[in-house]
């Protein structure tokens, strides 16, 4: 009897370990999963896509290209350089140049605003 009785306790022993076990793992999981979907709304609702999303100031900000997007994704203007000299491009709505400032003999001329 005493024999059958430790059996019996290892048993159950294994199975409240595995009980354990198996609650732990799905706990991590659920956690995971809550989290992942949680995640993508927060990130979204932090930075709307019509917002700027640089929130820090900078001293300096440096690219090769700066492009204006409208609301509708279409490009509205964009500053870049061709042949290391600077140019500026405003857009209509179908994409096409409206207006263009090309540099003069080597750079821009000052407008005087007075």
């Amino acid at each position: 009897m005493e024999a059958n009785l430790a059996r019996k306790l290892v048993a159950l022993e294994s199975e409240v370990r595995r009980s354990k076990v198996v609650t732990v793992v799905v706990l991590i999981a659920m956690t995971l999963l809550v989290v992942g979907a949680v995640a993508p709304f927060q990130q979204a609702r932090a930075f709307p896509e019509d917002r700027f999303v640089q929130q820090v100031p900078a001293s300096r900000l440096v690219a090769r290209d700066f492009t204006l997007v409208g609301d509708d994704g279409k490009p509205y203007a964009r500053l870049f350089t061709k042949d290391n000299q600077p140019l500026l491009e405003f857009y209509d709505s179908k994409g096409e140049v409206v207006w263009s400032a090309h540099p003069v003999r080597g750079g821009f001329r000052p407008v005087d605003g007075r």
